[in-house]
């Protein structure tokens, strides 16, 4: 039990939410899956290779940034990603978030997300057999060049998993 003389002042610090290393959060904010072998970075697709890692989760599910940065591009996409979005980091670093929900995205081209903040749903958009963020990293920013390339975000992904 505590006593207060009503002469004092009184200071909490709360622990922030916690961060995975190296920075950033899990982008889902709800239950998921990782699927399949047909999920994983480069699965066989007809006429080319899968560029992403695929997460199941009910459509409607909240996304987050992962980091902190801003919207380079919002878009749509009917025979493909559906609505999309791709996020830059601040170290350059893009994002990519596909099939999301219509009307979900929350944030216009060129606005600044914080690390966690909200912005968009999980969604069943474009060419998708069901719900489900269809998520690229672009290290050397999102088709930047012949030579930018994404890489395989699934170890990035389980670093972050602990931070929902």
């Amino acid at each position: 039990p505590a006593r207060a003389s009503g002469g004092g002042r009184l200071t909490l610090q709360v622990a922030p939410p916690p961060v995975a290393p190296g920075g950033g959060r899990f982008p889902i904010q709800g239950p998921y899956t990782l699927g399949g072998e047909g999920a994983r970075f480069g699965a066989g697709r007809d006429g080319h290779i899968h560029q992403g890692q695929d997460l199941m989760a009910a459509e409607g599910t909240p996304l987050v940034a992962p980091v902190a940065g801003y919207l380079y591009w919002v878009a749509f996409q009917r025979d493909g990603a559906g609505h999309y979005v791709v996020l830059r980091g601040a170290d350059g670093t893009d994002y990519v978030f596909m099939h999301l929900k219509a009307g979900s995205i929350t944030a216009r081209k060129g606005a600044t997300l914080a690390a966690g903040q909200p912005f968009a749903q999980v969604g069943n958009t474009g060419s998708s057999s069901g719900p489900h963020l269809h998520f690229e990293i672009w290290p050397d920013g999102w088709y930047s060049s012949k030579e930018s390339q994404p890489i395989d975000p699934l170890p990035q992904l389980i670093a972050w998993a602990g931070t929902r």
